[in-house]
C-alpha cells in the first residue's frame, strides 16, 4: 500500500494547539478520501484524531510525497515522540474550562428535562382530576 507523507498546516486560526502545524503519513487511498472532503482548492481534511481539541479542521497541504518504508518508520516514530510530548503538555486552561462547563450543562440539561417531564406528568394528573369533577354531579344536602 502507498503511503504519502503530508506537511500541513491548520487553517483553523484561533487555534493555540501543537497540532497547528506538522506531518503526516497516511495511505494514498486516505489522502485522496481526506482531500475530496475539503472544498477549498489545495486543502484536505484532517484525520481522525488528529485535531487535538477533537474537531475535524481543514489542512492547507504545504508538501507531499510518496514515502518509502524506511522514511515512514523514522517519520512515525518521531511522530509519536510528539504525540507523547504534545500529551505530556497540560492543555490550555480555558479548554479545561469550557470542558468543564459542558459537562455542567450537560448535567443540569438532564435535570431540567427530567423536571420538565414531571410537571407535565403532575398537569396531566391535574388536568384529569379537573375533568373528573367537572364531570360529577354537585350534591346538596338539606338539612
Amino acid at each position: 500500500m502507498k503511503k504519502v507523507q503530508i506537511d500541513y498546516l491548520c487553517q483553523h486560526l484561533s487555534c493555540k494547539m501543537p497540532c497547528r502545524e506538522g506531518t503526516i503519513i497516511i495511505s494514498e487511498k486516505d489522502f485522496v478520501n481526506l482531500r475530496h472532503g475539503s472544498a477549498e482548492a489545495g486543502c484536505m481534511r484532517s484525520p481522525s484524531k488528529a485535531c487535538k481539541i477533537g474537531f475535524t479542521q481543514d489542512f492547507k497541504i504545504l508538501s507531499k510525497k510518496e514515502v518509502e518504508s524506511d522514511q515512514e518508520k523514522e517519520v512515525e516514530s518521531a511522530q509519536e515522540k510528539e504525540v507523547e510530548s504534545n500529551q505530556k503538555k497540560d492543555k490550555p486552561k480555558e479548554q479545561y474550562g469550557l470542558i468543564e462547563r459542558f459537562e455542567k450543562l450537560e448535567e443540569e440539561k438532564g435535570l431540567l428535562e427530567k423536571r420538565i417531564l414531571g410537571l407535565e406528568q403532575s398537569v396531566n394528573e391535574l388536568l384529569k382530576k379537573k375533568e373528573k369533577e367537572k364531570k360529577k354531579p354537585i350534591r346538596r344536602s338539606d338539612k
